[in-house]
């Protein structure tokens, strides 16, 4: 096989007499022409030539293709940008439209507080002071998928020393006691699924810590001695553990006696209504806009998700035993101790922290095996069952995801205490 001198395209001799591509004459030169040196000479310089020029050619060809590439991803990228244009007028449209909303509610709530009395506005409490935090959601894999900063009102108790005990003001409403038959790690006495009514309350915004137990501790007694460092693992800022179902009423006894107010042991529906907590007001730090949800209408499986954090649990948020996961959740650390309260910075949202691991926690209740007969108001259920065993919750740092659930229920003996047993204090009135 011959190949064209100027564009390298094979050919058979003798088959042809032009290129089919670049058109370049391919005769033979006849005998004689070796006597003609000027000729010979002429068609050198001539192939030379048509050699630059197909060059060229093809270099404009790839020029072209390029500049016609560049073309087709600008048009493509006029496309997106007018898409993403059209989104955001629609986003425009639609937080307009809650900004509408949050004006009206804001002028319904403004209505309301002008029919308040007068003389009741100068009896409500000016103490009450109000914190903001950042509320998280997790997705089957513990991906996630909402943050959003709230805010909420608290009162600080001051125990002197520097030392403060926070509690956090718990809205009224009605929520999904106990687990539905479907969820993973459900065991029979989380059932059967009931509706609970809770009236507002005040709760511990992290559980005990150590700091603030030897300060209570160093109180008077009221019906019992304490142990002013009862913990396992020592920190200021570590929750308190090793700490008796007795120990806690103690605490709040004489919490309640220094400082005028009811300090108690939350009942269970109390407890898991507060760790539920399945309606708030938002801020959302992605749209940056009220998200009003208190007012919505709420699926039952939305109220009843495994954690607050939705439908998983990951080390990163919550201290348990990350060797094991849940669902299809990840792995993650087992610390092996308890941690700092509050040292995860998320919340759930009524502004609570550590509700999922770290230590389990005293309930007012005595312990029934299930809630067949349950009070449905949010008090403590005290008629039928064992008193000398005590409702937990919560899970505890050596604990596996499942019994961390917000609807896994534990018990102990009232007089036991363990590196992984804590308590967090409600308020009725402050």
């Amino acid at each position: 096989m011959a190949k064209c001198p100027v564009c390298r395209t094979e050919y058979v001799e003798g088959e042809i007499e032009t290129c089919p591509v670049c058109y370049w004459q391919l005769k033979p030169y006849p005998f004689l022409v070796s006597f003609l040196p000027d000729w010979i000479e002429q068609e050198k310089v001539k192939l030379e030539w048509a050699r630059k020029q197909w060059a060229a050619t093809e270099l404009q060809k790839v020029q072209l293709h390029q500049l016609q590439l560049q073309i087709e991803q600008a048009r493509q990228k006029e496309s997106y940008l007018q898409f993403q244009l059209e989104q955001s007028l629609q986003e425009r449209s639609r937080l307009q439209g809650k900004l509408s909303q949050a004006n009206q509610k804001r002028s319904q709530l403004q209505l309301e507080l002008e029919r308040v009395p007068p003389l009741l506005l100068e009896n409500i409490h000016t103490g009450w002071s109000e914190f903001s935090f950042s509320v998280l959601t997790l997705d089957d894999r513990g991906k996630q998928i909402d943050r959003y900063i709230s805010s909420t009102q608290y009162w600080s108790e001051n125990l002197g020393d520097g030392i403060d005990l926070e509690i956090v003001s718990i809205a009224p409403g009605t929520f999904w006691m106990g687990s539905p038959p479907n969820e993973e790690g459900r065991e029979a006495n989380e059932g059967p699924q009931h509706q609970v009514t809770v009236k507002s309350f005040w709760l511990g915004k992290y559980p005990v810590t150590q700091a603030q137990w030897q300060a209570v501790a160093a109180l008077p007694k009221v019906e019992r001695s304490l142990n002013p460092d009862p913990a396992n693992f020592k920190g200021a800022d570590l929750p308190v553990e090793q700490v008796t179902w007795y120990e806690a009423v103690e605490f709040c006894a004489r919490l309640s006696r220094k400082t005028g107010r009811e300090y108690r042991l939350p009942s269970e529906a109390e407890w898991e209504y507060a760790c539920r907590a399945i309606a708030s007001t938002k801020f959302d730090l992605s749209q940056a806009t009220l998200k009003y949800t208190e007012d919505r209408e709420i699926s039952k499986a939305q109220a009843t998700k495994p954690f607050h954090f939705g439908d998983t649990i990951i080390s990163d948020v919550a201290n348990y035993d990350g060797n094991y996961t849940y669902r299809s959740g990840i792995r993650g650390t087992y610390r092996q101790q308890t941690t700092p309260v509050g040292s995860f910075g998320v919340a759930n949202a009524f502004g609570l922290y550590d509700l999922h691991g770290n230590v389990w926690e005293w309930c007012a209740d005595p312990w029934h095996s299930n809630y067949k007969g349950a009070s449905t108001d949010g008090s403590v259920w005290e008629f039928g069952g064992d008193n000398d065993q005590r409702l937990l919750r919560g899970g505890a740092w050596y604990c596996i995801p499942k019994l961390c659930r917000s609807a896994q229920r534990h018990w102990d003996r009232a007089d036991n205490g363990g590196s992984g047993i804590g308590f967090r204090v409600a308020c009725s009135f402050v």
